[in-house]
């Protein structure tokens, strides 16, 4: 520990590298803040990254090969384990320990998090899904004895009610985690606009039109859903579907629907959206996915690209219908938002800079940073 006046030293405890692809809270909840806390002179930063990475088992080498990632799966998490017995060795030397989400993939006994509430009293954990649901049920790690001998539903209660402090990514989240825990506050995943701006040029699909969604393969039912609406709408309006995703071994459900798949690559991310005419973010009205907190729909705004989301989670909060995008509730709405900004191009003009607007004024580093560092400051006992 730095002591009573020195700067705070803060451990953080991630899943995944930045580059990636499969681990985006990681990315936009800890690594595009790094910077700042190297800046501030309050803090002393340290990033502990899994190895292997929580996700390891989902890259494609793995995918390709099913028997193996169900042998290698154990190995991987035995290996997860030791990694991080050393974050718990030296927990007790740091003035705050800021864990994003669990330690380990799924919904295992929080061994290894209780170990570190115990040792640092000064622990923030962090989350931005509702993790605290049974969601993959027939997810590959479920696959192993291993696992499913420490599988534990109540994992994340464990954790947030252990906690000092609980920062949640949006209000949905923040409800559950006060019923556990009284100190929590709400921090949505911002946006680097210095990173994410509207693109001088278009680089669509040969001057057409172009429908995008960005995400990582878990999310790819939801744009299957609205495989009838693309094949309505494509034969009145002339576009193009465009997916940008990490890599599949699978079919997409789009039959008949005029799509183009990009692999997700973060040296060519700002590319591929700015080819992007209209944004989409559809999701069902589930618990699972009241939980998410609207990043990809702030991307695009921050890009200037008008969206339709569905009136679920954050994206409630994010849209102001009419006036910086569409919501849509169902195919109808779907269809008729879509085909709206497809033909009205002063409408998606205005939404383009209303939705840049609404990033810059509630959305931005600038503004979540101090909401993070205070946070960390009050689990420190530091916060004046």
């Amino acid at each position: 520990m730095t002591g009573a006046t020195g700067p705070v030293s803060v451990l953080f405890l991630v899943g995944g590298a930045p580059d990636g692809g499969l681990d985006p809270s990681s990315r936009f909840r800890v690594f595009f803040y790094l910077d700042r806390f190297r800046r501030d002179r309050r803090f002393k930063a340290t990033v502990s990254v899994s190895w292997p990475a929580k996700s390891f088992h989902e890259r494609i080498f793995f995918k390709r090969r099913p028997l193996l990632r169900r042998a290698l799966l154990p190995m991987g998490l035995a290996l997860m384990v030791a990694r991080r017995l050393w974050d718990v060795v030296r927990a007790p030397f740091y003035d705050v320990v800021f864990m994003q989400r669990p330690l380990l993939p799924g919904q295992l006994y929080p061994v290894l998090e209780m170990a570190i509430c115990r040792l640092n009293r000064h622990v923030v954990f962090d989350f931005d899904d509702a993790i605290f649901i049974s969601h993959h049920a027939k997810s590959p790690e479920r696959a192993s004895l291993l696992y499913r001998l420490l599988e534990d539903r109540d994992n994340v209660a464990r954790i947030v009610r252990r906690s000092a402090h609980v920062v949640a990514g949006n209000e949905f989240l923040a409800d559950f985690a006060r019923q556990h825990n009284p100190n929590v506050s709400v921090i949505p995943t911002a946006i680097d606009t210095d990173h994410y701006k509207p693109s001088l040029t278009h680089s669509g699909s040969g001057g057409g039109l172009v429908v995008g969604w960005i995400g990582t393969s878990g999310n790819l039912g939801y744009v299957e859903q609205l495989a009838p609406v693309f094949r309505a709408l494509q034969r009145r309006v002339p576009f193009e579907l465009m997916i940008v995703c990490n890599h599949v071994e699978r079919a997409l459900d789009l039959r008949d629907v005029n799509y183009r798949w990009l692999d997700w690559d973060s040296n060519r991310e700002l590319d591929d959206l700015a080819a992007f005419d209209v944004g989409i973010m559809p999701l069902p009205d589930n618990v699972w996915e009241r939980g998410k907190c609207g990043f990809k729909l702030l991307q695009y705004m921050a890009c200037g690209i008008p969206a339709v989301a569905s009136p679920v989670g954050a994206n409630i909060d994010i849209v102001q219908p009419g006036e910086n995008g569409f919501l849509a509730a169902n195919s109808e709405a779907w269809e008729r938002r879509l085909e709206d900004l497809l033909v009205d191009s002063a409408l998606a003009e205005r939404f383009s800079r209303n939705g840049r607007k609404t990033v810059l004024q509630g959305y931005t580093l600038d503004i979540t940073y101090p909401m993070l560092a205070d946070a960390l400051l009050a689990a420190a006992g530091r916060r004046r």
